[in-house]
């Protein structure tokens, strides 16, 4: 609209004097400006997260104001936002936004611009700080009110998120944009049918979440609720259900992401990028495979990490190599959730060779990978399964 190229073009005039003020505020009291980007949620979360948890680390300099602008007209989930901003300052400006994005290089220069910014490996800030949000008095009642009249008596019923990604959130949401080359990343909701009756079985409800999703669940059960197409959803619920819940499960998303501000559980499955790993509390994960069109049968890990594929989340780059993802089947989905619930509740322990097969896993290959110190676990039925792929010499164990 042309009310906001104009409040654009006001921001980049008037950026050589914010640049000004800043610089002479900066003389009396430590400041820094930052750009908060919360149109994805999951990006949004974990690197204003990632900045608060910092801060109570002593990893970010306490003394400085930090002041933080965002549009306000692409925010993906407003209570989020209104959560945040309960513990940072942050206004937002069209204008402003405009007008600090056209000086941000010379900010940074001049040591006054503050980055959100995230290698995906900050395990040690997860696992070392307290949360950060909370909810008020209220807010637990109605969340709590509203899972009584979706059937389940929470705490006494406990449930487990699940989240499968798919197109249709970015195809509604930005229609003009090709994300075709996201696509290897998604999973048939349908995939995680027998880890959905497990966990039924298992004494829980299962909520499927998401705001805007492909379709619903073929599978149905009363303690199975399809909340997308329910008239209980909502954006304070999309995060009050992430920070309830027993774990999540799913692929990594930023529906998954949410359940990290509140130290939830996270089961990551059809992993996409070779040597990542969930790095919040208490973290499980399988990955996906890759193989060659030509073989049949899938690329070693080790072999990926030396053609860098680790640094590579475009599929149809992937695809013109002559590289095609092998997603993970229901029952290896299935047995990493048995491992999950059997961790959580306390009936897991390793064998002795389970021990020593994820000792070499660790000092073999995950040293090597970008996500080196994150310390959660792969699934052991995974590892056990396909240890031929990570370790050169497994026919030795």
């Amino acid at each position: 609209m042309l009310i906001y190229k104009l409040l654009k073009l006001l921001g980049w005039v008037l950026s050589p004097f914010i640049i000004i003020i800043l610089y002479i505020t900066n003389l009396f009291t430590p400041i820094k400006l930052g750009i908060l980007v919360p149109d994805r949620v999951g990006n949004f979360a974990v690197t204003t997260e990632l900045h608060l948890r910092r801060l109570q680390l002593g990893l970010v300099d306490r003394k400085v104001f930090y002041l933080f602008v965002y549009d306000p007209r692409y925010v993906a989930n407003t209570f989020l936002l209104s959560l945040f901003k309960r513990k940072v300052k942050a206004i937002g400006s069209v204008v402003l936004e405009a007008s600090i994005s056209r000086v941000k290089p010379i900010l940074s220069y001049l040591g006054l611009f503050y980055d959100f910014n995230t290698k995906c490996v900050e395990f040690y800030e997860f696992n070392n700080a307290s949360v950060s949000l909370g909810f008020t008095a209220e807010e637990k009642q109605v969340g709590i009110e509203t899972l009584k009249a979706m059937g389940i008596n929470y705490p006494d019923q406990q449930f487990i998120c699940l989240f499968s990604r798919d197109s249709a959130y970015l195809k509604k949401t930005y229609p003009q944009k090709d994300w075709s080359y996201h696509d290897f990343r998604n999973l048939d909701i349908d995939v995680f049918e027998s880890s959905v009756k497990y966990l039924i079985d298992s004494g829980y409800y299962v909520i499927r979440v998401g705001s805007i999703v492909e379709k619903p669940m073929s599978f149905s059960h009363s303690k199975l609720i399809d909340y997308p197409y329910t008239d209980f959803r909502s954006e304070f619920m999309d995060v009050f259900l992430s920070a309830h819940c027993k774990f999540i499960l799913g692929t990594e998303s930023g529906g998954t992401d949410l359940a990290i501000l509140f130290d939830v559980p996270q089961l990551i499955v059809n992993n996409s990028i070779v040597g990542r790993a969930p790095w919040g509390r208490n973290g499980l994960y399988i990955p996906l495979r890759l193989k060659e069109k030509s073989s049949v049968s899938p690329l070693p890990y080790y072999e990926c990490l030396k053609r860098a594929y680790d640094h590579c989340d475009n599929g149809l780059a992937m695809e013109s190599q002559g590289i095609e993802h092998i997603q993970n089947t229901p029952d290896e989905i299935l047995r990493v959730t048995q491992e999950m619930l059997n961790k959580l509740e306390g009936r897991f322990s390793y064998t002795e060779e389970d021990a020593s097969l994820l000792k070499r896993y660790y000092s073999e290959f995950w040293v090597h990978t970008f996500s080196k110190d994150v310390k959660n676990p792969i699934g052991i039925d995974y590892l056990r399964e396909y240890k031929n792929l990570f370790l050169k010499e497994a026919e030795s164990l």
